[in-house]
């Protein structure tokens, strides 16, 4: 396997002086050094770009001060030398913990900010200090659940700190403080720099206890610096780390004393008896924000920026998807054509995580002739998960194997024909529509669904009607202050429903309707004084045993949009408790060049959300096929990337690769297979629906 190689180059330079290497084609031409963007980063340009990028990071909302002690919530007054005058300030330290939070300061009685006034919105939220003795600091609620703002406690604490001081951006990339020697503790709350060189070879336990979140570089200073996989230290793949002098990896403290290796080792080769030691885990180091170029060793194996070109020699790992990560990681370095990736990266995983999937598709079918179980599919992403094109194929293959049960969730655009399944018709008139895609971050006091989208009113004239074969029919919608509506089933009585103020995601239940196709009628005829109502979607259920298939897309989805909402999915998987979900992304964020991380983030939180309501869910990353658009990173990239987030020191989860079974966009559109440049026809949803259910339903 071909590989860009430096020979004959002798030692290239320190770790804090080499940025990356410039080359022409598979020829090395010279090296990028700290010293050659120093004018950049004076300029202010790059600077700028970080804060700008810091303050979107999250969910993030930055105040002027927070308390240090217990104060009255009165008047203009001093904290931290510093005095208020219509300040946002984190109150965090009253005796009565049920009257923190964010305030408003004035001469009067402060207020809390109108954005942050209920447990929902505070629930999830991060505020940044950015004065006084608090300064750099980030705090969130410690509550486990969503609280009631004025009856329960209000617990803030330190989630992330940063720094006070504001050195020159070139100073802070390679602040190095004073030499500690190892030990069993290598106590990094004593260094004196971010950049920490580590002298001797006794092998590291733990590095002591920070706040959660501060992040550590770590420099062996000689050959054969042991970092050991711990209780207090999370390697990759759970094995030993050894460095070789100028070797270097980046640990990040997740509080308690715990750490994790986020990043390394980047630097020499190692001899072949320490490269033992790394084959099981180096695999983990690629990292698309590292570019540390790819160096040699005496016997020519070469070091990518994902790890040894050695096949690993542990059965912690699946040999074969370290083999075809590898390639995928030739491809990313230019070492190995598109061409060449598409072959390499495989056309899906096998499965092997797929334990609760496989156990609820068999009670689907057995007892033989009189089964009685469920399978919840979810499906969330973009409009390849949106519009019906795909989903109505996948749906109707898996019903026609494993039965049909509930409709699932109905989303409140639904009155678009492209988006709707068969079996439901759907209308409304008189709502403001709400959409992550067009609108940016949540109304406040409205939020929005796990698919990012909502419908609100403050008036009298809204109107909604659905019609689904059902036997109970959940409402969801947010619980606010005296907002008001009424349902009612098959044109009986109206049934009213109140807002108690809690701010919270509600679910009223229709239970005890025949197995038949019913019709469900909503207005808000009953809301006065501009009381504001909000309903988030619907929920068809059945006792047939079956699937129950929740599609759950938005179209134009890209991961930036999933950052804006990703607080607001818990309570849906909670309700819906989904035996698997299937993420379809990555086309929006091609086109648009959407950063890896960012990219990266929105897969992990669609999963994290997920398994924070059902811990065994089955996950799938679904990479879509090539599409027809201009864009600076290739969609193979973002691909590759799905399939690394797969593997077992990631998500642990499976992926599907599309782009492999369809071909180049020209031969596959000349097959039928795509609607228009961004999504598949019919037939090409049939296709790609068939190959992943093959793959991972038993179809």
């Amino acid at each position: 396997m071909a590989g860009i190689r430096i020979t004959d180059k002798g030692p290239l330079a320190t770790i804090d002086q080499i940025v990356g290497i410039k080359t022409q084609g598979s020829t090395v031409v010279g090296l990028i050094q700290v010293a050659d963007l120093e004018q950049q980063l004076l300029a202010g340009a790059i600077g700028e770009a970080i804060d700008a990028a810091q303050a979107q990071k999250q969910n993030i909302y930055t105040l002027d001060l927070a308390t240090t002690a217990n104060i009255n919530l009165t008047g203009e007054q001093t904290i931290s030398g510093i005095l208020t005058s219509s300040s946002k300030v984190l109150v965090k330290d009253k005796s009565d913990p049920k009257l923190n939070g964010p305030y408003l300061t004035g001469a009067g009685a402060w207020t809390r900010l109108t954005d942050f006034d209920t447990g929902e919105e505070l629930f999830g939220q991060q505020f940044y200090i950015q004065s006084g003795s608090n300064q750099g600091k980030t705090y969130g609620l410690q509550n486990t659940s969503v609280p009631v703002v004025g009856a329960d406690d209000l617990v803030y604490g330190v989630t992330s700190q940063q720094s006070t001081a504001k050195p020159a951006a070139l100073d802070a990339l390679r602040a190095k403080g004073a030499p500690i020697a190892s030990a069993s503790t290598v106590d990094l709350s004593t260094a004196t720099g971010d950049v920490v060189t580590v002298t001797g070879t006794t092998a590291v336990n733990s590095f002591g206890t920070m706040t959660a979140g501060i992040e550590r570089t770590i420099i062996a200073a000689a050959d054969g610096l042991v970092i050991k996989a711990s209780a207090n230290i999370m390697t990759p793949a759970g094995v030993p780390i050894t460095l070789m002098a100028g070797d270097s990896v980046i640990v990040k403290s997740l509080g308690s004393g715990v750490w994790q290796v986020v990043s390394g080792p980047i630097g020499q080769a190692v001899p072949v008896d320490a490269a033992e030691t790394m084959h099981d885990q180096s695999y983990d180091m690629f990292d698309h924000g590292i570019d540390a170029g790819i160096t040699v060793d005496e016997a020519g194996r070469e070091f990518h920026r994902g790890g040894w070109e050695v096949e690993p020699e542990s059965d912690t790992l699946p040999g074969q998807w370290y083999d075809e990560f590898d390639h995928a990681i030739d491809y990313l370095t230019g070492a190995e054509t598109a061409a060449e990736e598409e072959i390499t990266l495989p056309v899906a995983t096998d499965g092997r995580t797929l334990h609760r999937l496989r156990a609820k598709l068999a009670s689907c079918l057995f007892p033989i002739g009189a089964p009685t179980g469920i399978t919840r599919v979810m499906f969330m992403g973009d409009s390849w998960t949106d519009q019906n094109r795909i989903m109505q194929q996948i749906k109707d293959l898996l019903i026609a194997k494993y039965g049909e049960s509930g409709f699932g969730w109905i989303a409140v655009d639904n009155d678009i024909t492209l988006s709707r399944l068969t079996g439901l018709t759907f209308s409304r008139a008189n709502w403001t529509y709400y959409d992550a895609t067009e609108d940016g971050a949540p109304v406040a006091g409205i939020g929005c669904a796990h698919d990012g989208k909502a419908i609100y009113t403050t008036g009298t004239t809204a109107t909604l009607s659905l019609a689904v074969k059902t036997q109970t029919l959940k409402i969801a919608y947010r619980d606010t202050v005296g907002g008001k509506f009424r349902y009612r089933v098959d044109g009986g009585a109206y049934t009213t429903v109140t807002g108690a103020g809690t701010g919270n995601k509600l679910f009223v239940s229709i239970t005890g309707l025949t197995d038949a196709v019913h019709t469900i009628d909503i207005d808000t005829t009953v809301n006065s004084g501009g009381t504001t109502v909000v309903l988030y979607g619907f929920i068809g259920l059945r006792t047939a045993p079956g699937i129950e298939f929740h599609k759950c897309g938005n179209g134009s989805l890209h991961g930036e949009d999933v950052g804006t909402y990703i607080s607001e999915m818990g309570p849906f998987f909670a309700e819906i408790q989904p035996d698997v979900l299937s993420t379809i992304l990555a086309t929006n964020d091609h086109r648009l060049s959407i950063p890896f991380t960012t990219f990266t983030a929105a897969l992990q939180g669609f999963a994290a959300s997920a398994r924070s309501a059902v811990p065994d869910i089955s996950v799938i990353l679904w990479g879509p096929a090539q599409c027809s658009a201009t864009a600076v990173l290739p969609l193979t990239d973002y691909v590759a990337e799905m399939y690394r987030l797969s593997g077992p020191t990631e998500l642990n989860c499976e992926f599907f690769n599309n782009h492999a079974i369809f071909g180049p966009f020209a031969e596959a559109n000349a097959l039928g297979q795509w609607f228009d440049n961004l999504h598949l026809s019919d037939l090409g949803g049939y296709n790609a629906s068939r190959e992943f259910g093959r793959h991972f339903f038993g179809l």
